[in-house]
């Protein structure tokens, strides 16, 4: 019996460790014009992001990541998703307790008549600059601010405090020696 509870102990211990492929979406609501110094609360910037924790630390990395869209554009390993000249995720990392994402990211675009550039970094700012082919230029400048709502999907989940594995593994070790016990008597 103490063999099997050890090994249910043991199998319960190792699937906690395993971490799978998980997606999250998130939306960024209300920004300042920097052009304007005016807040628009229904402005919206959003996204996605899948990846895995492979080394368990909480914290989802660059090259943790598998793909990352924001708006339309996949900025991970996706020419095609792309379908301008060029996206790039520069910088990437996810706390999956603390549901704090940090991100920057830049794309470009270019044909013989028209040209933009986007760059964000997440919490800071998302700026736009391009022309058209009549010599047309334009730059906007969104500015996040405390106003700036954030939502993510699924939420962090929080860190279990260690006193809740200590207890866990006293109720366990309980329930093998009472049931010990009881078998003893028998």
């Amino acid at each position: 019996m103490l063999k099997q509870l050890a090994c249910a102990v043991f199998l319960a211990v190792s699937a906690a460790g395993v971490s799978a492929q998980t997606h999250w979406d998130f939306m960024y609501t209300g920004f300042e014009h920097q052009e304007t110094g005016i807040f628009d609360p229904t402005l919206q910037i959003q996204g996605s992001f899948d990846g895995v924790d492979a080394d368990l630390d909480g914290i989802l990395e660059h090259n943790e990541v598998t793909s990352f869209t924001l708006d339309t554009l996949e900025y991970v390993d996706n020419p095609d998703g792309c379908r301008i000249n060029s996206c790039s995720l520069l910088s990437f990392s996810y706390g999956t307790h603390s549901g704090k994402l940090n991100f920057e990211s830049s794309s470009y675009y270019a044909d013989d008549f028209n040209y933009s550039y986007s760059s964000v970094i997440a919490g800071v700012r998302s700026a736009h600059q391009g022309a058209n082919g009549s010599g047309e230029s334009f730059t906007t400048t969104l500015v996040w601010t405390d106003q700036t709502k954030f939502w993510i999907y699924p939420v962090a989940t929080p860190v279990p405090e260690p006193s809740t594995m200590a207890m866990l593994g006293a109720g366990l070790l309980a329930v093998g020696l009472v049931r010990r016990r009881e078998r003893s008597k028998a």
